[in-house]
């Protein structure tokens, strides 16, 4: 019996501080198409991309770098599994020669404005153009405080039916759709990515 109130005192504990988590606001950034991921790298890249595969090899050589996009877990091939959303990716960026690494990939139109990374730092979630997937997506970010050095954010993604395009494929559904949001450092030095329903996925921590 004392082992049973225990038990419900913790389960209790553990979920009352979950629920008090103090939240970080979340800011999304106008950025408009991509004509190519920002990740991507090569054209066996985009690929990748497209098919909503991981970029192991980016994954493993951006390990233990500020730009890293998603630390996973090695296996027995040496390849990195990273945990991710179907059909989306997301990014990390940290630092100013990064960003303007993204921006290089954005299509014709007004960018977005500087970001102060010594106060800020960004989050990017990236899905493959229209054209290939015959769909939009509706995201969410949100952020709170998982310890005093670390930010926890919940990643989401909700595939919605493209509009019809029965008269063929028009202007920009074949661009890389990015959503941006800038976030406050504070006293972060890492982010912990989770993603919504997915909770047998493993931790991802990235550093900031």
């Amino acid at each position: 019996m004392k082992l049973f109130a225990s038990l419900a005192w913790t389960t209790l504990f553990l979920t009352a501080s979950a629920c008090s988590r103090e939240k970080v606001p979340v800011q999304e950034v106008e950025v408009g198409g991509f004509s190519q991921s920002p990740k991507s790298t090569s054209a066996q890249d985009a690929v990748k991309m497209v098919l909503g595969a991981v970029n192991d090899q980016q994954a493993k050589q951006a390990a233990g770098q500020e730009e890293v996009s998603g630390l996973g877990l090695e296996q027995e091939d040496g390849s990195v599994e990273v945990p991710h959303l179907d059909n989306t990716d997301y990014m990390v960026v940290t630092n100013d020669s990064t960003y303007r690494r993204v921006l290089a990939s954005k299509g014709p139109g007004e960018a977005p404005g500087s970001i102060d990374f010594t106060r800020e730092f960004v989050v990017l979630l990236v899905h493959p153009p229209v054209a290939f997937t015959g769909a939009t997506f509706l995201d969410n970010v949100t952020a709170e405080i998982e310890e005093d050095t670390v930010v926890r954010l919940t990643l989401s993604s909700t595939p919605m039916p493209a509009v019809d395009m029965t008269g063929g494929l028009g202007y920009g559904q074949y661009d890389y759709k990015v959503k941006m949001y800038k976030l406050p450092r504070k006293s972060f030095r890492k982010v912990r990515i989770v993603f919504e329903d997915q909770d047998d996925t493993p931790a991802v921590y990235v550093p900031l």
